[in-house]
């Protein structure tokens, strides 16, 4: 690349990009109960003390296995996250913020 005649030699830089997303993850778990009533009823149980706890689950309960589902994936704008930022650009090397959308 020329620049005012003279030979400039390119490099390469490294960025990158912060999305807030939504998607949704389904978790698997196992309850032993005497039938599966009983089991219906404790995993309605467990299911409403995370709701009421922020989405934490009770201890003890452990999941076998998540499964992310990517193509339920929205992007969250900032009137949707209280005006924060939802995409922020970074330099890599000092991962400095260079530019966001918050509003």
């Amino acid at each position: 690349m020329k620049i005012d005649g003279k030979i400039i030699e390119k490099k390469t830089f490294d960025f990158y990009v912060d999305e807030k997303i939504s998607m949704w993850r389904r978790h698997y778990f196992q309850i032993d109960a005497p039938t599966k009533d009983k089991a219906i009823q404790e995993a309605m149980s467990i299911f409403a003390i995370a709701m009421n706890d922020n989405n934490v689950y009770p201890e003890g309960v452990e999941y076998y296995e998540d499964e992310d589902f990517y193509d339920s994936i929205e992007f969250i704008n900032p009137e949707n996250n209280n005006g924060s930022a939802t995409f922020e650009l970074y330099e890599h090397e000092t991962n400095s913020e260079l530019l966001n959308n918050r509003i």
